[in-house]
């Protein structure tokens, strides 16, 4: 499966179907185990996370995930295709 993409519909493999948000930045950091890729997501559905980006505290829907633990439920590419 191809790399999850800014503007792909994502799933949170350890939360329920309804947690769906959307990608709007991706970024990669250096760590100690070495480089740890993360997503911003914008929640479109009634979740909210419990530590909000640090770029918009005022958004609880808006927060980073480890991209380790994301699925792709349909892509952005795909949608602009058809």
């Amino acid at each position: 499966m191809k790399p999850i993409e800014i503007g792909d519909l994502v799933t949170h493999v350890l939360m329920d179907e309804e947690w769906l948000g959307v990608v709007v930045e991706i970024k990669t950091v250096e760590t100690e185990l070495g480089e740890k890729s993360k997503a911003l997501i914008h929640l479109s559905s009634r979740h909210v996370f419990s530590k909000p980006s640090r770029q918009d505290p005022g958004i609880p829907k808006k927060g980073w995930v480890d991209i380790d633990w994301l699925e792709i439920k349909s892509r952005a590419k795909e949608a602009d295709e058809n």
